[in-house]
């Protein structure tokens, strides 16, 4: 078909107008969506950064680094951060393990009392088959 025979009009532009073959017809695409405060947020908060700890550099997420910063800041006495730590505890318990001090076995006491604590404090390692007081075979469980 030559250009004489063609006909412009509707859905027919003019050749010389059309895309050129290997050309987008939207050649900077779609504009990118704007992202929204808890998308800027949220990407902060669990991208790396670099921390010093122990002399060496290596890449945490900045949540940790800011926990770890306000659980060091709460030990060395700063009574803000030691409330923004309580905060935190006490909004999710679910992350701090309530651990009861190991009480220790010694010379003086029974059979049976030093038994029992042996056999609390093999409960409390995870992991064992058997930790209940019975494999003992000594005592009844009371």
């Amino acid at each position: 078909m030559s250009d004489s025979d063609y006909k412009i009009g509707n859905k027919r532009p003019p050749r010389h107008t059309r895309f050129q073959p290997g050309q987008s017809g939207n050649p900077k695409g779609r504009p990118k969506q704007k992202k929204s405060l808890p998308i800027h947020l949220q990407e902060t908060l669990f991208g790396p950064v670099t921390i010093k700890e122990n002399g060496r550099r290596r890449k945490v997420p900045y949540m940790k680094a800011f926990v770890n910063s306000v659980a060091h800041r709460a030990v060395n006495g700063d009574s803000g951060a030691r409330r923004d730590l309580l905060v935190l505890i006490h909004r999710y318990p679910e992350t701090v393990k309530h651990q009861q001090p190991l009480r220790t076995i010694d010379p003086n006491m029974s059979p049976q009392e030093a038994a029992e604590i042996y056999a609390a404090a093999l409960q409390d390692i995870p992991g064992l088959a058997d930790t209940s007081y019975e494999w003992l075979g000594l005592w009844d469980k009371r």
